[in-house]
């Protein structure tokens, strides 16, 4: 699933009907409820950049969003749609500092 991810001052939220903006990404595993688009950042407990091997179709930079509630959310965090590597693990270290920022508050 394709969309944005957009950080506001009480939620992440992943935005499936529109393509572009500054985060490209697909969720990973299976199919998401309305429920799921939206997290609380008061429910985030860690974000983290996963380090997985890239492949020559996949350039892909992955990012892990840890819940208070036990689950987990996997994102693929890609620059545009299609960019290198480098320029996605830039996006993704940029939004993993943005998240870890906000939840501080």
């Amino acid at each position: 699933m394709n969309g944005n991810l957009l950080l506001t001052d009480q939620r992440l939220v992943f935005d499936s009907m529109k393509l572009g903006g500054p985060f490209v990404i697909k969720t990973i595993g299976a199919v998401m409820s309305l429920s799921d688009h939206y997290v609380a950042l008061t429910d985030i407990v860690e974000v983290s950049a996963v380090n997985k091997r890239p492949t020559v179709i996949n350039q892909s930079a992955y990012m892990r969003v840890d819940l208070a509630y036990g689950s987990s959310r996997l994102y693929i965090i890609q620059a545009s749609l299609y960019s290198k590597r480098d320029k996605n693990i830039v996006a993704r270290d940029d939004a993993v500092t943005r998240i870890a920022e906000a939840i501080k508050r």
